[in-house]
């Protein structure tokens, strides 16, 4: 929670596990795991792997 509402925590890391990026949003939902996407894609390049939980946005996005 921050502030007093919930929050969904999208971050991304490397494979030494250090974070390269990180978003908090209201939703998770397409949109937002596009976005997130998107913005990590840009500011990192294409990854060599991508592993995320089951959440339908994630494999949507």
């Amino acid at each position: 929670m921050v502030k007093g509402m919930w929050t969904y925590l999208y971050r991304a890391v490397d494979k030494h596990g250090n974070t390269l990026d990180f978003m908090l949003s209201e939703h998770r939902d397409d949109a937002a795991a596009t976005a997130f996407f998107v913005s990590v894609i840009k500011n990192n390049g294409w990854p060599e792997k991508v592993v995320v939980d089951k959440s339908g946005a994630n494999l949507a996005g």
